[in-house]
């Protein structure tokens, strides 16, 4: 239970970098496709992180 708690807890730190950085190059950097990709990418890591930790 406590596992699960802080595999949850991990991913959704990693989530909130990755977002955070994504704005960041589409703000600052101007880089708008690649901010998106990398918003995109990191929300389907972390669905994808959770859902093997759960399955498995």
């Amino acid at each position: 239970m406590i596992i699960g708690f802080l595999v949850v807890l991990f991913a959704l730190f990693a989530l909130t970098e990755c977002i955070s950085y994504g704005f960041y190059e589409i703000s600052i950097n101007k880089n708008k496709p690649g901010g998106l990709i990398l918003i995109f990418l990191s929300i389907v890591g972390f669905v994808f992180a959770v859902t093997m930790y759960f399955i498995y």
